[in-house]
């Protein structure tokens, strides 16, 4: 029996039926079905409906089963759908679009991993939408007609020789955003890079001084923040990252009253079969961390994924996919070391905050986690003083279950941004750097003059302090002979 569409005087929506020659409508087909079935039309017997209604309530309760006790454990509080805005003004609803330009790719990603158009703005429940976001410089009559220009800060993407005619465009209203998510220490000692300088302008003026209106960055500090994550209380509705005033103070008693309450899935955090992992593509970083990881893997095994290691993961580390490195770790390890590629304040990356939800994070670096994080939260190798003696610690906890778990106390009373790495694209939590663009776009003094940065290289690398605390740190570490 075949199904296909009516031909012929009939008519052409109504589906027929092939059959030894013969054509049915689709009407008597499904009367005959009626008439047939033991739950539908005649009811000749109610046992075949009872045993359906029974297999489909053992099948809901095996999927709850599985679901419950799955170590992928999906924190159960979602985050509210209404949103606040403390700057946010508002619009009406037909005010003309803002338009945005990338003007320089972001790493492999033309579109910044946001995406074109006005569509990304509406999926993202930007309080603000009225704006428009390209990679095409002809969309708009000219340049001068466009609002605001991002430009990566990376030495591979920025050309000086791009900007050379820019004061025969350049308008008053315009804005132009450098973004910068590594650290001054990573890649790109200088923004830009300095042989780029003297094909700019004679001398050693950085030609980027009183050229940026506003920077978007993993700093705190920037006009536009857009850290790698960020911690929220479940009774915020902000919608733009902040950091919190103060954090709830662990309190183990109330942990204990709380662990019996959760699903079995959250016992089964701390009984994952392995130990400690690390996921690492660049090699050799000027942390230090390679040398930390080797010493500390004379204590305790460390399995080593990515390009540094021999087994290298499905996808590479800048793609917005999820690899197959992350889901492993996220099944499989009760610990994940956070270590980053630099010492720089703030420098938190998705190596805490991608896993802080899900592993317990130890963490290596310059930023104030104390500021950043609940107390309670995650390891830090600057509280021990040898890698051995921070072996002792994961070895500890390894043991011991309540202690382990009490590490995520913090889910009953924060979320975290990215929930995971593993559950979405990683850089979705990025939107809302993007949301906050379009809203100053719209605001009232957007239409006048902005004040510049007169000296770009003293703000993006002093505040930064890269390097302060990395002798004082390394040098503690105690490395058995």
């Amino acid at each position: 029996m075949s199904l296909r569409k009516r031909g012929g005087d009939g008519n052409p929506d109504d589906l027929t039926t092939r059959r030894h020659g013969d054509r049915l409508s689709w009407g008597h087909l499904m009367h005959g079905v009626k008439a047939k079935s033991p739950c539908l039309g005649r009811i000749r017997s109610l046992v075949p409906c009872r045993l359906l209604i029974i297999l489909s309530v053992l099948l809901g309760v095996c999927f709850m089963y599985v679901r419950t006790n799955s170590v992928l454990w999906v924190d159960p509080v979602r985050p509210d759908s209404t949103v606040t805005s403390e700057t946010f003004s508002t619009i009406a609803p037909d005010a003309p679009l803002k338009h945005i330009l990338y003007f320089t790719p972001y790493w492999d990603g033309k579109d910044y991993h946001f995406g074109t158009g006005q569509e990304p703005f509406l999926q993202a429940n930007c309080p603000v939408n009225r704006c428009f976001a390209t990679i095409d410089r002809g969309h708009l009559p000219t340049l001068a007609d466009f609002d605001a220009f991002l430009v990566h800060a990376h030495y591979d993407h920025i050309r000086v020789s791009e900007f050379r005619n820019i004061s025969t465009w350049r308008q008053p209203h315009h804005r132009f955003v450098l973004l910068a998510m590594e650290s001054p220490d990573y890649g790109s000692p200088r923004i830009p890079a300095r042989p780029f300088e003297l094909d700019y302008r004679e001398g050693t003026v950085d030609p980027f001084d009183d050229f940026f209106h506003w920077t978007m960055s993993y700093r705190w500090d920037s006009d536009l923040p857009r850290p790698y994550g960020w911690f929220q209380d479940r009774q915020s509705t902000e919608f733009y990252p902040s950091l919190p005033k103060s954090w709830k103070p662990y309190d183990e008693a109330e942990f204990l009253r709380w662990l019996p309450r959760q699903p079995p899935a959250f016992r089964q955090l701390a009984r994952r079969p392995q130990k400690v992992a690390w996921v690492v593509s660049n090699c050799n970083a000027a942390s230090g961390r390679d040398d930390y990881v080797r010493e500390l893997q004379k204590y305790i095994p460390v399995d080593v994924f990515g390009r540094c290691s021999g087994t290298p993961c499905d996808q590479p580390y800048n793609s917005i996919q999820v690899d197959n490195c992350t889901v492993r770790v996220r099944e499989d390890y009760k610990f994940y070391l956070g270590f980053e590629n630099t010492f720089c304040n703030d420098y938190a990356t998705e190596k805490f905050f991608g896993r802080v939800g899900n592993n317990l994070v130890v963490t290596m670096g310059q930023a104030n986690y104390s500021r950043l994080a609940p107390p309670h939260s995650h390891l830090d190798v600057r509280d021990f003083p040898s890698p051995r003696a921070l072996a002792e610690r994961l070895r500890y906890l390894d043991q011991n279950d309540t202690a382990y778990l009490s590490y995520f106390w913090w889910h009953a009373h924060y979320r975290v941004y990215p929930a995971h790495l593993a559950q979405k694209p990683r850089e979705e939590h990025f939107s809302r750097s993007m949301c906050k663009l379009c809203e100053r776009l719209h605001a009232p003094e957007a239409e006048r003059a902005a004040p510049t940065y007169s000296d770009l290289q003293t703000w993006w690398t002093e505040p930064s302090e890269c390097g302060k605390q990395q002798r004082a740190v390394t040098a503690s570490w105690k490395f058995d002979p």
